[in-house]
């Protein structure tokens, strides 16, 4: 008697209008949405999206000033900007953004196992803490997300395509989502390398490997390119990088909570464990043992390790891997209590509604920020040996339009690093006034990452 058959990876990703349908990404697109619309405009523009706001006014001296951080974000900015510099308008292109990568997840997760937990990455990525928080900040993060995810989806195309398949379309795709990265985020180029470890592993026929690598080294020569031209810099530090500064990125990245970030860790450890075990007989099953492990864990520890370098890193400069974080997490439920080989077709219904809940409850992206009279706002990141200051991948500007000259006129508490601006603690108290006498100061040193 012949011995049942262990199932492949492929048994997990059944194809077939339920996969690539709307059931599939439109619910996590949905509930991301009505957390973060009604919070587009429930603070002013904050310093980093000031930047954001002038450098749209000068495009070519940001570029020179900062050695093309942030490019082709501030480029996309420009004539959004021109509408209206309104704090909710600002923001929306970053929520349009993370909207359209939560999308681009689920019907990855769809295809590699199944529209249920596809269904559930969306959600729970939805809900998650960092992907709230930075659709709601008028910077660059957003458009990072929405480029990675491009790219792994592109690449999961290409390598799940037949011999005899055209496989142009995807990957033009990847090429330009890739190439286009570092110009969005210097950082981003960690996620450049995962993805040409990505193809190595799934060993595609070289006719397809030339191209994709080809791509990736595009994109790598561009971050060097940005990187010599001046964008190094990625912050300064009030604080040695530690223990307590890795579990402070960690509990960014994850979730703000202490007592549920290291369950959380523990699940997506285990759901990345449930995805690089199993056989695999071809690129497109090598390549799906490792997609979202290396887009997630691997690429946030790469970006965690500058911090030898640089210290300073914050959890945001690691959004890439913030979406494969949830669907691992997805990976990690579904597979409690089953076979470790058994196929998983869908999510227990009490265990994903309540993980759902458990992150929706503690993340609480509707709470007003506590104020204290006389106080600036509080910093929504967590209380850790590392505090965010002025990011030097916020270009310096030699001056700040006035505004009258601004399309729609900034909100009170804008904060602005001009000669001669104002900053939102000035505007905020009369006692937090500088002296009139005291000279402005000179703009920052030009930085970059």
């Amino acid at each position: 008697m012949l011995s049942p058959e262990v199932p492949t990876l492929d048994d997990l990703a059944p194809v077939g209008p339920a996969v690539d349908g709307p059931g599939a990404w439109l619910p996590g697109v949905v509930l991301h949405l009505a957390l973060v619309g009604p919070q587009l405009g429930r603070r002013d523009l904050f310093g980093d999206e000031a930047y954001s706001l002038a450098a749209t006014h000068s495009l070519w001296q940001t570029w020179q000033r900062t050695g093309g951080t942030m490019a082709l974000y501030y480029g996309l900015l420009r004539p959004w900007a021109a509408v209206s510099a309104d704090p909710r308008w600002l923001r929306l292109p970053s929520a349009l953004a993370m909207a359209a990568a939560l999308a681009v997840l689920a019907r990855l997760v769809a295809r590699h196992h199944g529209a249920s937990l596809g269904r559930w990455a969306g959600l729970v990525a939805a809900a998650s803490w960092l992907p709230v928080r930075q659709s709601l900040n008028a910077r660059s993060y957003g458009l990072v997300a929405l480029l990675v995810a491009m790219a792994w989806s592109a690449l999961d195309r290409v390598l799940d395509r037949g011999p005899a398949e055209r496989t142009a379309r995807p990957t033009a795709c990847f090429a330009a989502a890739t190439v286009l990265l570092p110009l969005a985020h210097g950082l981003a180029v960690v996620q450049v390398a995962a993805l040409a470890v990505a193809v190595a592993w799934a060993r595609p026929p070289a006719r397809r490997a030339g191209p994709l690598l080809l791509a990736c080294a595009a994109s790598l020569g561009v971050g060097l390119a940005l990187y010599v031209a001046g964008g190094k810099d990625v912050g300064v530090s009030l604080a040695p990088f530690g223990a307590r500064a890795a579990l402070g990125f960690v509990r960014a990245l994850v979730n703000p909570s202490l007592k549920l970030a290291p369950t959380l860790a523990l699940l997506t450890a285990w759901g990345a464990w449930r995805c690089v075990r199993g056989p695999a007989a071809t690129s497109a099953q090598r390549f799906r043992q490792v997609a979202l492990v290396l887009w997630g864990p691997v690429a946030a520890v790469a970006v965690l390790g500058v911090n030898l370098f640089r210290p300073a890193q914050q959890a945001q400069y690691a959004m890439g891997s913030a979406l494969a974080l949830p669907a691992l997490l997805v990976v990690g439920v579904a597979g409690l209590g089953r076979p470790a080989r058994a196929p998983v077709h869908r999510m227990p219904p009490i265990l994903g509604a309540a993980l759902l809940l458990t992150v929706l409850a503690v993340v609480q992206p509707v709470l007003p920020e506590r104020r204290r009279p006389g106080r600036a706002p509080r910093p929504w990141w967590p209380r850790t040996g590392v505090r965010a200051t002025a990011s030097c991948s916020s270009p310096p500007m030699p001056a700040w339009p006035s505004k009258a000259n601004w399309p729609a006129g900034p909100s009170r508490g804008c904060a602005t690093s001009g000669p001669g601006a104002r900053s939102a603690r000035s505007t905020a108290s009369p006692r937090h006034r500088p002296p009139t006498s005291r000279p402005a100061p000179p703009p920052p040193p030009a930085c970059g990452w």
